[in-house]
């Protein structure tokens, strides 16, 4: 939960940062929560169910990279060998 939390504070600020210098990204993050922006996040992320290794985690991180890479962010993917035991029906 902490972690989503962070993520969608990072997406939300993401615009502002971009344009900023390192020493002030901590400043940005903490000045300008946008509850809209983080909500939109959220709901996007959170629609559909999405398991490492299927389409729908491929969509996630693609959505995450636009999002990022839109705010003038260098973005990039890297696929990694996954072990993701499954439970048998």
């Amino acid at each position: 939960m902490r972690s989503s939390a962070l993520l969608l504070a990072l997406l939300a600020a993401a615009p502002l940062a971009a344009q900023a210098r390192p020493a002030q990204l901590d400043s940005i993050l903490l000045a300008t929560p946008d509850t809209g922006s983080a909500r939109r996040h959220s709901t996007a992320l959170s629609s559909r169910v999405h398991v490492a290794g299927t389409a729908a985690q491929d969509s996630t991180a693609q959505y995450v990279l636009r999002q990022m890479a839109g705010w003038g962010l260098d973005t990039s993917s890297v696929n990694l060998p996954l072990s993701c035991p499954r439970r048998s029906r």
